[in-house]
């Protein structure tokens, strides 16, 4: 796999990760983990990054071998791994959304199960919890959005919240611009 950002084949490298998405170059998250890593002491990992196409994905985790230890996905691929995970958490399941790819260990150096894991939620929620006075609740947020993280913002919404609007500012998002989007999983279905 050709990740860039680091040589994750260096030698003295024993785990990588990386983040896939189209486009990706913008993305703080080999910065982040880098500095995670030697804060934390994890000598021999190595993160990039690799732009990557929903339609690309498949071909790019067959390379994914036992030295990954995981990917952190952004858009497109948040929906478009989950067919191709061996496990979904039930949140990743009610969102639609996988934003991280846990490699499982296999044997004789290969990858095992792909395991399909959906961070945004709580990060959400522990965010607001940062920001938001004591006993705040969300009346009516309005996510901007009609797509993998909107799905995520009006799960971490979904206490205490009455009602949440999404709005669909992109025309491909809706099929229309400015069309509202529906304002629960329940509707969708």
């Amino acid at each position: 796999m050709s990740v860039v950002g680091q040589d994750l084949s260096a030698p003295g490298v024993v785990r990588r990760a990386a983040v896939l998405g189209h486009p990706v170059r913008h993305s703080l998250s080999p910065a982040l983990h880098r500095a995670a890593y030697a804060q934390l002491d994890l000598d021999g990992w190595a993160y990039g990054l690799q732009d990557v196409t929903a339609a690309e994905l498949p071909a790019v985790l067959a390379q994914v071998d036992g030295t990954w230890g995981g990917l952190s996905l952004t858009m497109p691929l948040k929906q478009a791994v989950i067919p191709l995970l061996d496990v979904v958490d039930p949140l990743a399941e009610v969102t639609g959304a996988v934003n991280t790819l846990v490699v499982q260990p296999g044997r004789d150096g290969r990858a095992g199960p792909f395991v399909g894991f959906n961070t945004d939620v709580r990060g959400i929620v522990e965010a607001l919890r940062e920001v938001a006075p004591p006993g705040w609740r969300p009346q009516r947020p309005l996510v901007l959005g009609a797509r993998a993280t909107a799905s995520s913002a009006l799960a971490a919404f979904g206490r205490g919240a009455r009602r949440g609007d999404r709005w669909a500012p992109r025309a491909r998002a809706t099929g229309r611009r400015g069309d509202r989007a529906p304002t629960s999983h329940a509707d969708r279905q």
